[in-house]
């Protein structure tokens, strides 16, 4: 069609077609307002008028050029469902000829619709999405076989599903004289793509849905020798054959778009490549960049070829984002190497924490503020692992040694020893002594190493990092404190009890101590009664009393037996054992075998403590001697068989009646 009869059509189309009239405002005694509504009352408020396309204010002649250029009629149906007045006005009769036109001013002209469809409906068969028939999942594209009306999303499983169990091909006679009036796929490759030829029917064998073949085969075994039978399917066969047909043209139109659709879109790449080329950029960053990537594909999806005056306008804007692309990707490789020398160097601080020569190691947060290692995390080039292992090596450790010195410098002023120098080599340093103990003033939490103690020794500070709190949101960022000696105070009550431990077994503090073999007599004068600890288990048992009235000795021979009354002597560590989630552990905490030490201390014969004068004072007594004042069920009371727990009732037990929250070995006994 030239553009004069375009004109004429369209000037047609402005006489015949016309958009619908607007409502007017019906008013009480059935007249009709010619004019607009008057203002509500200010007391009621207006409600907002939805907005009119400027689309419904335009001229249909105006409306039908536009839509013609569009050159598709997917865009004009998506026109046409935008609002009800475009609606009426597109799908009026009178407005065939846009859709008409539409079709012929295509890429690839689209074939003329049989009478059955109207010009909405022809554009919704040919364009509309829908759901796959295997998977039920929603796709975009078109029907695979319009014959068969049949869709399928571009999961190649479900191609096969649906050829393996919905299809079905004539084989015996009958069969193919039913595929005369049963629809059967336009082509082989609408169902079978992998294969190289292309046969259309009729000239191969039909391909048609399984369960209509089944339900054609039984009436026509029914009702095959009935004249009305047969005489009606002469009519069907009619239809069909113009339905066949209709469908092949449009097969044919498919494969012609999309050949040109490939073309043109191989002709963009190609004019895109050549123009980054010349202007010095990567052609992947053009078409992933944001500005140009997602109008490169708008135009390859309609068909529309690129010029190069296209190109030359949005150069610039190219050119902008592909800096932004560049600058991203130089953060990100920053970052990432960054990342990867900063777990480089945490790698190397748990290879020297593991390293039992090297003492007085730094938290990890402290060593990554070391100056060697700040430069190798904040470097682009130097690999932590190359850095660390070679050249660098002597300096990290100079620095090491240097931030050692200046933590037991500062430890040692807050021990009362500032200034400590001396030329044994056999002496320990201040800060290192058994008997030198912290806790941390910020957050009071030690690590499992240290949870038998209760507090830190001088390499636990020098590790020690403040965990986060739990009155913080998991998902809020939190950076702990920087390392400082100010953040951690003296436990005076450990510092006491260890003294007072080394004092016990003439053990001098200046020394190296070893507590692995010491003795389990320790006697805690202090609890209510007794208790009887193992030497390790003292400093952690200090915290239960108040300063200044702690006080330990070690128990003789008789006493020791008396008190272990025949159960299994205290031992060090178990408790913390129990609390591991080892298969061991979960076994025996189910086991109905743990004591209570404390209410059996308190039905054995208590020995007189020896003073330091070798007098012995006023004995105080509570034995079975004195259980023949009491009552009957007193005597039946301590004649009673111990009882005996599982792991929580055991916790259970010295919580409620002796007020113990932490359980610890010096409290319990494993039948």
């Amino acid at each position: 069609m030239d553009s004069s009869d375009k004109g004429t059509a369209i000037k047609d189309l402005s006489t015949s077609a016309e958009a619908p009239p607007r409502k007017r405002v019906r008013l009480h005694d059935g007249e009709v307002a010619a004019i607009q509504p008057q203002t509500p009352p200010s007391s009621t408020p207006q409600v907002p008028q939805p907005s009119v396309s400027h689309l419904q204010l335009l001229p249909v002649e105006l409306l039908a050029e536009i839509l013609i250029y569009t050159r598709s009629p997917k865009d004009v149906l998506a026109v046409t469902r935008t609002s009800k007045s475009l609606w009426a006005t597109l799908t009026n009769p009178n407005s065939n000829i846009i859709w008409r036109m539409v079709r012929k001013e295509a890429v690839v002209p689209i074939p003329d619709p049989l009478e059955i469809f109207s010009e909405v409906t022809y554009a919704s068969f040919l364009f509309d999405s829908g759901r796959c028939e295997v998977c039920n999942e929603e796709t975009e594209l078109p029907y695979t076989s319009f014959a068969l009306r049949l869709r399928l999303c571009p999961n190649r499983q479900c191609l096969k599903t649906f050829v393996t169990e919905r299809v079905a091909t004539p084989e015996s006679e009958s069969d193919r004289t039913i595929s005369l009036w049963i629809p059967t796929v336009e082509s082989d490759k609408c169902i079978l793509p992998d294969r190289q030829m292309d046969h259309l029917w009729p000239h191969f064998q039909g391909i048609c849905r399984g369960d209509v073949l089944s339900k054609a085969s039984r009436e026509y075994a029914a009702g095959n020798k009935s004249p009305d039978y047969i005489a009606g399917k002469q009519q069907a066969i009619k239809q069909n054959k113009a339905w066949m047909e209709f469908c092949v043209r449009l097969y044919k139109w498919r494969c012609a778009r999309t050949a040109q659709q490939k073309e043109i879109k191989d002709k963009n790449d190609h004019l895109v490549r050549v123009f980054s080329e010349k202007n010095g950029w990567t052609y992947r960053d053009v078409l992933d960049s944001i500005g140009y990537g997602v109008w490169h594909q708008h135009k390859c999806k309609i068909m529309e070829l690129i010029s190069i005056a296209d190109l030359n306008t949005r150069r610039k804007d190219i050119d902008e984002a592909l800096l932004a692309v560049n600058e991203k990707r130089k953060h990100r490789a920053r970052a990432s190497a960054q990342q990867k020398n900063r777990q480089g160097v945490k790698t190397h601080w748990e290879r020297l924490r593991s390293a039992s020569t090297l003492t007085g190691l730094p938290s990890l947060s402290a060593f990554r503020t070391l100056p060697v290692i700040s430069l190798i995390q904040d470097s682009e080039t130097i690999t932590a692992h190359t850095a660390l292992s070679n050249s660098m090596k002597k300096v990290l450790e100079e620095q090491l040694k240097k931030w050692t010195e200046d933590a037991m410098a500062a430890f040692d002023k807050m021990l009362g020893f500032q200034g400590w120098k001396t030329a044994n080599s056999k002496m320990v340093h201040p800060c290192r002594r058994f008997s030198s103990r912290f806790q941390c003033k910020l957050c009071r939490t030690l690590p499992d190493k240290y949870l038998n103690d209760g507090c830190l020794d001088f390499d636990g500070v020098c590790v020690h990092e403040c965990p986060k709190p739990k009155d913080i949101s998991p998902k809020k960022k939190w950076k702990p404190p920087v390392w400082n000696p100010d953040n951690f105070e003296i436990d005076q009550r450990a510092s006491l009890a260890a003294k007072m431990l080394l004092q016990l077994l003439n053990i001098s503090d200046e020394k190296q101590v070893s507590l692995n073999v010491v003795t389990d007599s320790i006697v805690c004068q202090s609890c209510k009664p007794v208790s009887i600890l193992h030497a390790r288990s003292v400093v952690g048992h200090s915290h239960r009393h108040l300063t200044g009235e702690f006080s330990i000795r070690i128990a003789s021979p008789e006493e020791y037996t008396q008190l272990i009354c025949g159960y299994p002597p205290v031992g060090f560590g178990m408790a913390l054992k129990l609390l591991q989630p080892s298969f061991w552990s979960r076994r025996t905490r189910d086991q109905k075998k743990f004591g209570c030490r404390i209410c059996s201390s308190s039905k054995s014969e208590r020995i007189p403590t020896t003073t330091k004068d070798g007098e012995q004072p006023q004995q105080q007594e509570v034995t079975t001697a004195t259980a023949s004042n009491r009552k009957d069920t007193d005597k039946n009371t301590l004649t009673k068989k111990p009882a005996l727990f599982i792991w929580n009732g055991i916790r259970s037990h010295l919580k409620e009646k002796h007020r113990i929250d932490k359980v610890r070995d010096e409290d319990f006994y494993l039948a």
